[in-house]
């Protein structure tokens, strides 16, 4: 939910984004499912901004947590930027072996933006959220203060890569 609410400030610019489970989500493996990766077919995108021109790569593929190097260079080879969201606090230390991993592809890693959500923060957020709420997200810097009419968290992101 941070990923996309962080994302969807360019969607007059750039399209809207689309997810995995919506009815027009078909990612580059075209079914939306993740057992294609299992079958060596291209990742598809937890979540992604479609393409410029039909056929072309995608603006935008969003990844949620710690993906491996394999996925992200997927990613990579399947959109014009990458950005991961990671909520745990071992995000740097995940972030420097796939970075590792990824040195035999410096384009790529010119391609791929990495950020870390305060982990504590979405801990105590996951326990307050109700659903449905009407959630209102702002970023400032590097804090993104999440809100309702009944309560109010602020979430620090760090940028990783």
């Amino acid at each position: 939910l941070l990923a996309q609410a962080l994302n969807t400030l360019d969607d007059a610019v750039a399209g809207p984004l689309r997810a995995q489970g919506s009815d027009s989500a078909r990612g580059p493996g075209g079914s939306g499912d993740a057992s294609a990766e299992a079958c060596d077919e291209p990742p598809t995108p937890l979540m992604w901004r479609d393409a410029a021109a039909a056929g072309g790569p995608h603006r935008l593929w969003i990844e949620i947590g710690q993906p491996d190097a394999r996925r992200l260079a997927g990613a990579v080879a399947g959109s014009e930027r990458v950005a991961v969201y990671a909520y745990a606090a071992s995000a740097p230390l995940w972030w420097k072996r796939v970075r590792t991993e990824l040195q035999a592809l410096p384009q790529a890693l010119a391609r791929i933006e990495v950020w870390q959500f305060d982990a504590n923060a979405i801990e105590s957020w996951a326990r307050a959220a109700r659903a449905p709420a009407d959630w209102q997200f702002f970023k400032f810097d590097a804090l993104v203060q999440v809100s309702d009419a009944e309560c109010s968290f602020e979430v620090g992101l760090t940028r990783l890569a």
